[in-house]
């Protein structure tokens, strides 16, 4: 008896790693919770930041609170208390220094790049540790769809999924944030790009806006 090799299923022959990256994303899109699981209750939460931000810029005195009430509150699942609850004690403590980070970080008129970099360059000046995660939930604020937020491992796996070269193949470094999160961002534009041209693939409903803005 000749070893021979097991030949892929025809649906599979000639298929890409993004193909088959696009194709279990449409598996989990179609299921029937999806939005329920995925989708729905993260928006009610870039809601409540979204009306932080505006507190924010109408000099509403409680913006940190209404800030506050968006990470604690239910239904949110996406920070982790230990990094956001030091950060809310510094933004009661040191409120003008704050205002100064948020300012940066939720102004449009710059490059998300720069909004990144200068917020966190405000909050490591204070001796405050923040994350990518973190940085990136509060800057949902400005648009949930074109400004998703960022996990470091999961997006650290799709791009390993998919090919896509991670942040420190193309020398972005972990302390770089605004690079990072812009890769990130280039990688959303790339994928919504070819799920589009997928004709199987549902693209209304689920797919964030192109991002915009940077």
């Amino acid at each position: 008896m000749t070893n021979q090799t097991p030949k892929q299923p025809a649906s599979q022959q000639g298929q890409t790693r993004w193909d088959r990256f696009l194709y279990w994303a449409n598996r989990f899109y179609e299921s029937d919770r999806f939005d329920e699981f995925e989708r729905d209750y993260k928006l009610v939460v870039a809601k409540r930041l979204q009306e932080a931000k505006a507190a924010f810029f109408e000099n509403d005195s409680l913006w940190i609170e209404k800030l506050n009430h968006a990470m604690t509150a239910q239904p949110n699942n996406l920070t982790n208390w230990r990094a956001t609850q030091p950060l809310m004690s510094w933004c009661r403590a040191e409120p003008e220094n704050a205002s100064l980070a948020f300012r940066f970080l939720w102004n449009t008129d710059d490059r998300v790049q720069q909004r990144f970099d200068q917020f966190m360059e405000v909050v490591s000046n204070a001796g405050q540790r923040i994350y990518i995660a973190e940085t990136s939930f509060f800057h949902m604020a400005v648009d949930p769809l074109a400004f998703p937020m960022h996990r470091a491992m999961a997006v650290e796996r799709a791009m390993d999924l998919t090919g896509y070269p991670e942040p420190k193949e193309v020398g972005i470094k972990s302390g770089e944030t605004g690079r990072r999160y812009e890769h990130f961002l280039t990688f959303l534009d790339i994928m919504i790009k070819r799920a589009s041209e997928r004709k199987s693939f549902f693209v209304t409903g689920w797919m964030p806006k192109a991002p915009h803005g940077r």
